[in-house]
Parts: C-alpha cells; sequence; structure tokens
C-alpha cells in the first residue's frame, strides 16, 4: 500500500514538473520573439476605421451606463461608466 503511494505521489510530482518546464519554455520562445512592425499610412488607418466600426466603438463611446446579469451566481450588475460607479444587486434563488 506505501509503495503503491508512493509511486502515485511520484507520478504526480513527475507530471506537475514536466508541466512546468513545458510552460517555462514557452514563456521564454513566446517572449524573445520580435514582435511585428507596424505599417503606418492611410491603409493602416483604412484597417483602423474598419475595426472601430465593425466592434462599434462609436456606440461605445456615447454609452453611459451598461446593465447585466450573472444568473448562475444570482447578481446584477450596473455599470455606470461617465460616474465611474458599480452597484451590484444580489439576487435570491
Amino acid at each position: 500500500m506505501k509503495l503503491a503511494l508512493k509511486k502515485k505521489t511520484l507520478t504526480y510530482i513527475t507530471i506537475l514538473v514536466s508541466l512546468l518546464v513545458t510552460a517555462g519554455i514557452w514563456i521564454g520562445i513566446s517572449i524573445t520573439r520580435d514582435l511585428p512592425s507596424a505599417t503606418p499610412g492611410p491603409a493602416a488607418e483604412r484597417k483602423t476605421a474598419l475595426v472601430e466600426d465593425f466592434t462599434g466603438l462609436k456606440a461605445w463611446k456615447e454609452t453611459d451606463a451598461i446593465s447585466f446579469r450573472f444568473n448562475p451566481a444570482h447578481r446584477k450588475h450596473l455599470f455606470d461608466r461617465n460616474r465611474r460607479l458599480v452597484r451590484v444587486q444580489f439576487l435570491n434563488n
């Protein structure tokens, strides 16, 4: 019984160390890569305008407040963007 428990623990430790080493290598590679260079100009401005239109940036800037519910957590939120206030209402189940 003790030997099986030790093998199981050793297996978990080996898996954990392997995951940490893999994550470290992945982070190291992603940090050392160069970012793509930006290309300023009219083409970039057109793409920026397309993205802003698609995402509704103008409507978002004109929005004063938004409200939403988290049904699984039984909460209702109201966010006032102008005054930077948040109201959270906890609902009954």
